[in-house]
């Protein structure tokens, strides 16, 4: 399996799937993002980000949820999350397909959290880490599930 990574190129894709108490599975994995790009995400970040937390369950700093109406600098990252995902999660049915609907970005500093929630009416969700510890988990109470991603992960799992 592969996908086009940043430069253009075909990478070869490992990722690690969950089984846990769900109809579907998490999946993480690495997307080899280049660290001055990741770095320019960051960076755009900070920029669009006006202080306000605009949603009810973050206590961090984030973007708008069409974070791609804000900025043009997380294009080739969203391309790649799409890619890698349509790689881990095949479409099955013909005539269905991926959309995405939201996107967004977070600073947590410390004290932040993201209080527990669902995405729906969306089947699929997924986080992107451009910088973490790897200290602080992501919990899914709901399976009893926990990872804790360091940079450059990609979390996918049922909204």
């Amino acid at each position: 399996m592969g996908y086009i990574d940043y430069y253009g190129g075909p990478v070869d894709m490992e990722f690690n799937t969950y089984d846990v108490k769900s109809p579907d599975q998490i999946v993480d994995l690495k997307l080899n993002i280049p660290q001055d790009y990741k770095q320019k995400c960051i960076d755009e970040i900070y920029k669009i980000t006006d202080g306000e937390n605009q949603f009810v369950n973050l206590t961090a700093l984030n973007s708008t949820n069409k974070v791609w109406n804000e900025t043009k600098v997380f294009d080739i990252l969203i391309d790649n999350i799409l890619k890698a995902h349509s790689t881990v999660r095949p479409i099955q049915e013909i005539g269905t397909h991926y959309e995405l609907t939201y996107a967004w970005s977070a600073i947590y500093k410390k004290g932040n959290y993201t209080k527990r929630h669902q995405h729906v009416p969306s089947f699929v969700s997924f986080v992107y880490y451009l910088k973490s510890s790897g200290e602080t988990p992501l919990v899914f109470d709901d399976v009893d599930f926990q990872i804790n991603p360091k940079d450059d992960t990609l979390v996918i799992f049922p909204s």
